[in-house]
């Protein structure tokens, strides 16, 4: 039990330190994709056509047609979140099933020392029950 659980430590203590390089290497790409992105659009944008399109508009319909017009798909962001997450989950299970692991083990110990108990009970009582019967039937 205490190999399994000093493994177990071990590995969500390496798990903990590698966490922060894998979204922190993604969310840079991220932020790199983005802005050349940003910057691919810039370049082919005509701003007397924008001019000429949202005069006449108010704020909360340029919002809602700019709204509509980004994508979630071209946006990596969400991947680095969801690896977090995944990542994050994996070490609460492996804690989970760590403190599972050590609780059925207890628990088989108790019971384990119940039925020892109870067996040297039962053993009592026989050997009593045997000296009243030879005290009865000679």
């Amino acid at each position: 039990m205490r190999r399994s659980i000093i493994l177990g430590s071990l590995v969500v203590s390496f798990v903990m330190l590698v966490v922060p390089a894998v979204p922190a290497v993604e969310y840079h790409s991220a932020v790199e994709f983005n802005k050349a992105y940003i910057m691919e659009k810039l370049k082919g944008l005509d701003v007397d056509k924008l001019v000429e399109k949202y005069s006449g508009m108010d704020a909360k319909s340029i919002t809602k047609e700019l709204r509509g017009k980004i994508s979630p798909k071209d946006n990596p962001l969400p991947n680095c979140i969801l690896a977090l997450l995944f990542i994050l989950i994996a070490i609460i299970s492996t804690i989970l099933a760590t403190i599972c692991t050590a609780v059925g083990l207890l628990l088989v110990k108790i019971i384990q020392l119940l039925f020892s108990v109870v067996g040297s009970i039962a053993t009592t009582i026989g050997k009593i029950i045997m000296w009243l019967l030879d005290l009865i039937i000679p």
